[in-house]
């Protein structure tokens, strides 16, 4: 594909930094997901996804240089076919080579939101009056009528009562954050509720809440292996360090302007991504966002 002399070896590009860590060193494991776009590949103890040149870029993604017309699922590569990475080189089955010598690290961009958070607010409620999801947590976190998961009610609730709890000048810290009902819920290969609390915590990194991410990102750590799928939990694992895709991190940057054409296309390109993935990402964002501006106007009056 880039080697004409060999069309089955190609070059990594780019990777998020939780890939770049887990191809630093010699690893062995196997593939064990491949869709049309993407595929996944365990090494020892963690999940990297590999794509296409047009791949988007994310804390475990991994661009190659395979054309962005390529289908793994009619290349024959399949589930179960084994991986072993050495010497700068990952190999897929018997004849699949990724070359690392040209890869560079993509690391996004962390502006803070506080400045524009009122606005933002305004914003995200905007896009949802005018595009509303029909599935995932999204209808519920921005107040519609109907609930495609009613059972995320009390969940979604209860997560609530502690951010607002402890995004105040006198945080709770005693209290574990409630978050196992929401791990897991939902269909898909990243459950909505996991989109949704990485939406959250990757908001919280975005805003300073250090305290308040650690202790949530604890939580998710401790209650994931057993309440979700372990490439979930890989997604959420990048998310407790505040590390999204670029569709969330261009979103914040887009919320610092006062360009509505850009901040439409951030959340045009955010609300894309999977099934209903970037709908609940955004959930997580806007519900965090909500009770952090509250928190701070209870603080002002106040004083």
């Amino acid at each position: 594909m880039t080697n004409n002399a060999d069309p089955f070896s190609l070059d990594i590009r780019r990777f998020g930094p939780c890939a770049a860590d887990v191809l630093s060193g010699d690893a062995s494991g196997s593939v064990v997901g491949v869709f049309r776009r993407c595929f996944y590949v365990h090494l020892d103890d963690s999940y990297i996804c590999m794509g296409n040149t047009d791949f988007s870029d994310g804390p475990i993604n991994v661009v190659t240089s395979a054309p962005h017309t390529t289908d793994w699922q009619a290349s024959g590569l399949t589930s179960g076919a084994p991986a072993r990475l050495s010497n700068h080189r990952l190999r897929l089955g018997p004849h699949l080579t990724f070359s690392l010598n040209r890869a560079r690290i993509w690391r996004p961009a962390r502006p803070g939101i506080a400045p524009v958070s009122a606005r933002s607010l305004t914003t995200l409620r905007r896009f949802f009056a005018a595009s509303p999801p029909v599935a995932g947590l999204a209808p519920q976190v921005f107040g519609a009528p109907v609930a495609a998961l009613p059972q995320a009610e009390h969940p979604l609730r209860a997560l609530s009562l502690w951010l607002a709890q402890n995004l105040t000048a006198h945080p709770d810290h005693q209290q574990e954050p409630p978050v196992e009902k929401l791990l897991g819920l939902g269909p898909g290969l990243t459950p909505s509720g996991d989109d949704f609390l990485a939406g959250v915590l990757i908001t919280l990194a975005a805003l300073g809440e250090t305290r308040a991410r650690l202790h949530l990102a604890g939580a998710i750590r401790t209650h994931a292996p057993a309440a979700t799928n372990p490439i979930s939990a890989q997604h959420l694992y990048a998310a407790t360090a505040g590390l999204g895709g670029a569709a969330i991190h261009d979103l914040f940057a887009a919320l610092q302007t006062d360009n509505p054409d850009s901040q439409r296309a951030a959340l045009k390109n955010l609300v894309a991504v999977g099934h209903t993935s970037g709908w609940d990402a955004l959930a997580g964002l806007y519900r965090t966002l909500n009770i952090w501006q509250s928190a701070r106007q209870n603080e002002i009056i106040a004083a």
